[in-house]
């Protein structure tokens, strides 16, 4: 079966469904655990990155300013 196939028969399952074969080859959802509140920071956090308005800090400048802020160094792996 193609992968085209399997999306088409997974997208035509109920919701139900969805969570009975994703639990059975071992995929993990966590969406019902946001709040609405959170799902809508986080798609208006993420919409700020896909049109270049937000301000985004690189690795080493955020560990730079956490450092100062709170005196203990944070290191990224």
């Amino acid at each position: 079966m193609s992968i085209e196939a399997l999306v088409k028969e997974y997208s035509s399952l109920s919701d139900a469904e969805q969570a009975e074969f994703l639990a059975l080859i071992g995929v993990e959802t966590d969406e019902d655990d946001l709040s609405p509140e959170w799902e809508a920071e986080i798609d208006r956090r993420w919409q700020e990155v896909s049109d270049g308005t937000a301000t985004l800090v690189s690795g080493e400048e955020l560990s730079k300013k956490l450092t100062e802020k709170f005196g203990v160094e944070f290191k990224l792996p």
